[in-house]
């Protein structure tokens, strides 16, 4: 018996259920091929070879075909009665193999309109993101950083300190946005240990990822960790932060004095975790 994967089941219940919206959504697609996950419907995803089977319902009707209370073996005996009777155009479907090592022929397979599917990707230096013959076949939209994500309202305020600073250290890049931190690593942050261990994500994505050198992000670090200070020098409180702690984190002259205390503060009790 043949074994089909998620991709596929999730277009069988599209097909069968033709008038509920259903999505499909690959996530980090720079770290896989859209061909080797979805294989040749890649061909069917364009807009003009998408099956709408609710106008293909109505259409039956009209020559006298109920398809709704029509049963079917499975969705290929749907597939091939849509061919035969000329309810669906050649350039809708396309021939795919079966799993199973021992049967030769080749079952119809549509891709429904009512099937709508998101890929999400991160930029990568090392490669484009979305190939010719993607970006034909999808919408792009371009997301940010965004700070009303962030429930702690201390943390919300850095975090547009920190990127607005980026932005401009950056601003000579080509693309400085590019550089931007994301809110997802201080969503839940409501404590200077929790924020300690966020800020060892930031220096990793900027030393290891993104390669920048300390010199290029030193300014964006003490303008912001500046922002901290301030705070505390009005009475306002960050996370509990304490003024020499801030202070220390101000003289840092490289990525690894910035590791080293952010760790300490971080891991200090990592043992009654």
């Amino acid at each position: 018996m043949e074994k089909e994967g998620l991709v596929l089941n999730h277009i069988k219940k599209a097909i069968l259920n033709p008038f509920q919206p259903f999505v499909l959504i690959l996530e980090e697609i720079q770290e896989n091929s859209l061909n080797e996950l979805i294989g040749d419907l890649i061909y069917l995803i364009e807009k003009d070879k998408r099956t709408d089977l609710r106008k293909v319902f109505e259409n039956a009707k009209e020559i006298g075909i109920n398809l709704e209370n029509k049963e079917f073996e499975d969705i290929t005996e749907l597939i091939r009665f849509l061919i035969d009777h000329n309810l669906i155009e050649r350039k809708q479907f396309i021939e795919i193999p079966y799993l199973i090592e021992n049967r030769t022929e080749y079952r119809p397979l549509i891709f429904p309109k009512n099937l709508y599917v998101f890929c999400t990707s991160n930029y990568r230096e090392d490669k484009k993101i979305l190939e010719d013959n993607l970006l034909r076949r999808f919408e792009v939209m371009e997301l940010y950083p965004k700070k009303e994500a962030i429930n702690n309202e201390q943390v919300r305020g850095f975090f547009e300190i920190l990127n607005n600073k980026i932005l401009n250290a950056l601003k000579e890049e080509l693309h400085p946005d590019r550089y931007l931190i994301g809110h997802g690593i201080f969503i839940d942050v409501q404590n200077k240990r929790d924020f300690s261990k966020a800020m060892l994500k930031v220096i990793t994505e900027f030393k290891d990822i993104k390669e920048l050198e300390f010199s290029v992000v030193e300014k964006v670090f003490k303008e912001s960790f500046g922002w901290i200070k301030k705070r505390l020098e009005e009475e306002k409180g960050f996370l509990d932060f304490e003024p020499a702690e801030i202070e220390n984190l101000l003289n840092c002259q490289s990525y690894k004095e910035l590791v080293d205390r952010f760790q300490s503060i971080a891991f200090k009790r990592f043992v009654e975790l």
